[in-house]
């Protein structure tokens, strides 16, 4: 508080607390309360940056000008910034066709973000930048997704994903969470239209083989098909190996292999 008079400043208060916009939000004030955009990683700028928008405008003269603006607006983006748009619009398209949640994006992009400030060499191409980090999101949640389920939405061949996504853990704060073969099982039965009894068949298998430790060292995914496949045998579904080895995204093969297991 300044005295009027003098200038002499009476006490000091590092926030005024007696401003509208720090009274209690139960009050419901609406006008008078500060009001601002959340930040999102799903921006480069994280949604701090200004957009000039499309609104109609009745004014031909007025609406060239604003086009005008706009243009210039858009021209002041570095070239580094705009293939940083490129790639997160790549990583929400991506994410949106998986059916992933915000938090998921989120974290994607997060991961894209650093591994481009980790020095991401020049030349990689940005669907495989975007589907090394979003396989790493999912692993870092945990999440039971496969990597050629990512895949499937780019034209990123699986060397060219390993490779990057061997870059991502090395350069970033992602980490591989370990996900069980338990895991897959929801997602297998459900696409194979299974019955309570195979369910409970085939959640019994698994977790007797990861008492047993039988699942280390071998895909996820073939010891959830082994199990299935073993799980319909035992309580007469007689689902066929292909047929559970083509939900699975596994070999026949290999459920061949871990079935006597």
């Amino acid at each position: 508080f300044v005295c009027t008079d003098c200038g002499l400043i009476v006490e000091v208060e590092d926030i005024d607390r007696h401003r509208n916009r720090w009274r209690d939000k139960s009050k419901r004030l609406v006008n008078d309360t500060v009001q601002s955009s959340s930040t999102t990683e799903r921006r480069h700028d994280k949604g701090l940056g200004s957009e000039i928008g499309y609104d109609e405008i009745d004014n031909p003269r007025l609406r060239a000008q604003f086009g005008r603006i706009r243009k210039f607006n858009q021209r002041q983006v570095s070239t580094v910034d705009r293939n940083t748009i490129h790639l997160l619009d790549t990583i929400r398209r991506i994410c949106s066709q998986l059916g992933m949640n915000d938090n998921l994006t989120d974290r994607a992009c997060r991961l894209a973000k650093e591994a481009r400030e980790g020095g991401l060499p020049n030349g990689e191409s940005i669907e495989a930048v975007a589907t090394s980090t979003i396989i790493a999101a999912i692993r870092d949640k945990g999440i039971p997704i496969q990597m050629s389920e990512v895949r499937q939405y780019t034209d990123v061949t699986s060397h060219e994903s390993y490779r990057l996504l061997k870059y991502v853990y090395e350069n970033t704060s992602a980490t591989a969470t370990c996900v069980e073969p338990i895991d897959y099982l929801p997602k297998m039965l459900t696409q194979l239209e299974a019955d309570e009894t195979v369910r409970q068949a085939a959640r019994n298998l698994l977790l007797k083989a990861q008492v047993d430790q039988l699942h280390i060292g071998k895909k996820p995914t073939s010891i959830t098909a082994s199990a299935v496949y073993a799980a319909g045998q035992k309580v007469g579904c007689y689902y066929t190996q292909k047929e559970v080895a083509n939900i699975a995204n596994v070999s026949r093969p290999s459920i061949r292999e871990y079935y006597p297991t």
